[in-house]
């Protein structure tokens, strides 16, 4: 049914990529409350910051089936939230560039904040950008930049100190194991990574480093 009105949904999104949902008065009446941790309005949809990655995720979805320009628009939205102050957008950032797929590889200057993302000092965008990255390179979106890509998973798989960045990194490499095209050399590296996240001291990392 939303399939022919893709762009006029990827506007509403946009919108709320901004923080700027057009609303009524009544809701913007529990919007100017939300600083009070028992707002009915904070507690059913979540704060602003919520929303904002809700909806860069969801644009991520649209992306390949809204218009040129209406694609443009986007990726200009996700590389300017790519630099925003909070973590929980630049994560929704990398929950976009995560959801992406379609036959064209992605514009490079995504696939560069999708590097830098990779090297994001919170754990919630890193560990989204190396599922990110995985996935993207295993769709064939994220050439040229996915040998490098790769590289920077197995430096985080041997050195990242927080949980949540491994469970990202497991998930990524994980999915890297799907490729027919990864050389011999490279697929022993995924494989022994992923050996090596198998025994880490965290469930969560080893559920995710298993290969079926």
């Amino acid at each position: 049914m939303l399939a022919g009105r893709a762009d006029e949904v990827a506007d509403y999104l946009l919108w709320g990529a901004e923080g700027t949902l057009p609303r009524s008065s009544h809701i913007d009446m529990e919007l100017a409350s939300q600083t009070d941790p028992f707002s009915a309005y904070r507690i059913n949809m979540g704060n602003i910051e919520q929303v904002r990655r809700s909806s860069l995720r969801a644009l991520g979805r649209l992306h390949a089936r809204v218009s040129p320009d209406h694609r443009e628009s986007i990726d200009t939205h996700l590389i300017a939230a790519s630099r925003d102050a909070s973590p929980i957008v630049r994560q929704g950032v990398a929950m976009a560039l995560d959801a992406i797929e379609g036959d064209v590889v992605l514009p490079t200057r995504l696939l560069l904040k999708l590097v830098v993302l990779l090297h994001d000092p919170d754990p919630k965008p890193c560990s989204w950008a190396c599922v990110s990255a995985g996935h993207l390179i295993a769709r064939g979106l994220a050439n040229p930049f996915a040998e490098d890509l790769i590289e920077r998973l197995f430096n985080l798989a041997e050195t990242a100190p927080v949980v949540e960045v491994r469970v990202g990194v497991a998930v990524g490499l994980r999915a890297l194991t799907q490729i027919d095209w990864l050389g011999t050399a490279s697929r022993q590296r995924v494989l022994a990574a992923l050996a090596a996240l198998s025994s880490d001291v965290s469930f969560r990392v080893r559920r995710e480093a298993a290969v079926a």
